[in-house]
This record gives structure tokens, sequence and C-alpha cells, in this order.
């Protein structure tokens, strides 16, 4: 029970920190989705990943490439 109720906070801090980044001034998503969070693809920000997959791009720049900042 203590090794759950530690990954559970270890990941409502994360979320925090994150929160506290707020979003990525190049593409506009949050950082939870950018390279170091496993939430990217192949580097790329997740959301901008989900924008060219699904049709969904507003822009014709490449997809953020930015990493998570070393702040996490």
């Amino acid at each position: 029970m203590k090794a759950w109720l530690e990954r559970k906070t270890r990941r409502a801090e994360v979320a925090r920190q994150w929160a506290a980044l707020g979003d990525c001034d190049a593409c506009g998503h949050p950082w939870s989705e950018h390279a170091g969070t496993d939430n990217d693809l192949d580097g790329m920000c997740g959301e901008c990943a989900y924008e060219f997959e699904h049709g969904e791009r507003t822009t014709d720049g490449a997809g953020c490439m930015l990493p998570l900042p070393s702040a996490l």
C-alpha cells in the first residue's frame, strides 16, 4: 500500500511541475506531451503528432521537436 501511495504522490508532484511550466512557446501544447515524458512520438510533441495523424493541423509548420525543459 505504501508503494502505491508514493507513486500516486510522485505523479501528482510531476503534474504540478508541468502545470507550473505552462505551455510550449513554439507550439502552444502542454510540456507534458514533449520529448522526455514518454508522450512524444519519435521526439515530436505528442499533440503535434496527433494533429498530423488526424488532419487537424492548423499550420503548415513542422511539428515541435523541443524536449521537456530541464527544470523537471
